[in-house]
């Protein structure tokens, strides 16, 4: 939708110089152009409720962002919130390897292959198979919400939590 937003200067301005009933065209091209990915960032944005960041998550995410190198990957459960926002990425100025589905699409990556490898990082208890996806993945930290910590099983990992509050654990992958 922001695109849109402040594409609509540029677009205005290449279709005023296009001569006469082909500007008309030129201007729906370039609008058509930028819809999918709106109509994309909108859809995602109606699966998730609103909801409000506590100051314990600004606290894990201003962690990594003052004192993780700048290059730092964080691998985060593969939650249906997760997916539709870039929140980590976003607040804590750092790469996640599995996030923010229309981001991770629209730079070309693999999206489905993410998922299915860091679903079996989480749900697949084989310590070599996530040393794996950790060293060729170059996954620096694992950031979990109080529930997944609960669920997930990190044996085998050599690990070290970082912070945990309420909210959020930190992990530094070792």
């Amino acid at each position: 939708l922001l695109l849109g937003v402040f594409s609509s200067p540029f677009i205005w301005a290449l279709a005023s110089k296009a001569p006469g009933p082909s500007r008309v065209w030129l201007a729906v091209f370039l609008i058509l152009l930028f819809v999918p990915s709106n109509s994309q960032s909108i859809r995602d944005g109606l699966k998730v409720s609103q909801r409000v960041i506590t100051n314990a998550e600004l606290d894990i995410y201003r962690y990594l962002r003052l004192e993780s190198s700048a290059d730092a990957r964080v691998l985060v459960y593969p939650s249906q919130q997760n997916t539709s926002l870039a929140l980590v990425a976003a607040l804590s100025h750092r790469t996640t390897y599995y996030s923010a589905e229309t981001f991770i699409r629209i730079t070309g990556e693999d999206y489905e292959g993410r998922r299915k490898k860091a679903i079996e990082f989480f749900n697949n208890n084989d310590p070599e198979k996530r040393r794996t996806l950790i060293t060729d993945s170059g996954m620096d930290y694992i950031l979990l919400t109080k529930e997944e910590d609960e669920r997930t099983n990190l044996a085998g990992i050599n690990t070290t939590q970082v912070l945990t509050n309420d909210k959020l654990t930190l992990y530094r992958i070792e």
